[in-house]
Order: structure tokens, then C-alpha cells, then sequence
């Protein structure tokens, strides 16, 4: 477990300035539909560096249509 802690810890510290974290609730493996839990680390992420969005967005946070756009946007350089 401290080799997969080590190996997220270095995944969180390479984003240089912004870092976007996300997980499905469900996946699809051999036909049948399973439920995914979250990384045990995300726990150990500081409360106040985290910011939740979800899909249908409100205030000053994007929709997640809107957030996929936005970053495949920066990806691509446009």
C-alpha cells in the first residue's frame, strides 16, 4: 500500500498548476455493471485544496459537457 500511495502522490505533485481528478461510479466488465469505489487516497487530499463538481454544475462552476470541451480544448492547444 505504500508503493500505491508513493505512486499517487507522484501522479497529484507532476500537474503544475491545475489538476482535474475524476472517477465513474459504475464500469462495465465482461457485460455486468460494477460499482467502483474511490481511491482510498482521495481521503488524504486536504479539504481546502478540493473543489467537487458534478453534472449539472452551478454558480461560477462549469457544466461537466462543458468541462470536457474546455479541457480537450487546452490538449489540443486551441
Amino acid at each position: 500500500m505504500a508503493e500505491e500511495r508513493r505512486l499517487c502522490y507522484v501522479g497529484i505533485t507532476r500537474a503544475r498548476q491545475h489538476l482535474t481528478l475524476s472517477r465513474c461510479l459504475t464500469r462495465r466488465k465482461y457485460g455486468a455493471v460494477e460499482e467502483r469505489n474511490p481511491s482510498r487516497f482521495l481521503a488524504e487530499i486536504p479539504e481546502h485544496l478540493l473543489v467537487e463538481m458534478n453534472s449539472e454544475g452551478n454558480g461560477e462552476k462549469m457544466a461537466s459537457a462543458d468541462m470536457a470541451e474546455d479541457f480537450f480544448a487546452r490538449m489540443l492547444g486551441d
